[in-house]
């Protein structure tokens, strides 16, 4: 699913939905969730909390076991592992939204889910 803040865009499920989905879900996997999970909890420090007790984050754990100073990009750990390199970056899809490019934005974000699954399991 896609979740987008405006639905004046017609397209995708409202933002609230997706604050249901991550209530519900069992195991929810990020990278650097800290701060998709700050802004999707509205900076609410106890929901943020709940969320994070079942929450997966290679990005974080790399930080925990090598110090603060490493700042791996997915894309060079997906590169690592033998694995497709992102679309694009962050930055980039920041332009995208700018832009107005929305179909571009929704396939980047559905390649980086699927790119982020992929060096889970691998």
């Amino acid at each position: 699913l896609s979740f987008w803040s405006d639905q004046s865009l017609g397209r995708g499920a409202p933002l609230r939905f997706f604050r249901h989905a991550v209530e519900h879900a069992k195991c929810l996997v990020f990278y650097n969730a800290a701060f998709d999970l700050t802004l999707a909890a509205r900076g609410d420090e106890s929901t943020i909390r709940r969320w994070w007790r079942r929450t997966h984050d290679p990005y974080k754990l790399l930080r925990d076991a090598f110090g603060t100073s490493v700042r791996l990009k997915l894309d060079v750990l997906l590169r690592d592992n033998g694995l497709a390199p992102k679309t694009a970056t962050g930055v980039e899809a920041v332009r995208m939204y700018a832009d107005g490019r929305h179909d571009e934005l929704e396939r980047y974000n559905r390649a980086d889910v699927e790119a982020l699954r992929s060096l889970v399991r691998a």
